[in-house]
């Protein structure tokens, strides 16, 4: 139950809805982007709203989320079950 989604980016350019398929349907929110300025990067490509999955296959996944991934860099997204939202939904002490 418990995983993590990697989306990394090897190439020079922003990949802007990007299609990441993930393994359940449920939100997911991104944990780490590595364009963020706390990592001296622009802080301009990341989305650290909730991201809803679309239950239509992508790759090997039943569904998927779109988001931003940076230029030479990569972002992390968690799920976000509803037992983490009870408990305060805090992914950075966890």
């Amino acid at each position: 139950r418990d995983h993590l989604v990697c989306a990394l980016n090897f190439t020079p350019q922003l990949l802007r809805n990007y299609r990441v398929g993930v393994p359940a349907a449920v939100p997911y929110r991104q944990i780490l982007d590595s364009d963020s300025s706390s990592f001296g990067g622009s802080g301009n490509s990341g989305s650290h709203d909730l991201m809803i999955p679309v239950r239509e296959p992508w790759g090997e996944a039943p569904c998927h989320v779109v988001t931003s991934v940076p230029p030479l860099g990569g972002v992390i997204l968690k799920p976000c079950y509803e037992d983490d939202e009870k408990r305060g939904g805090n992914d950075a002490q966890q």
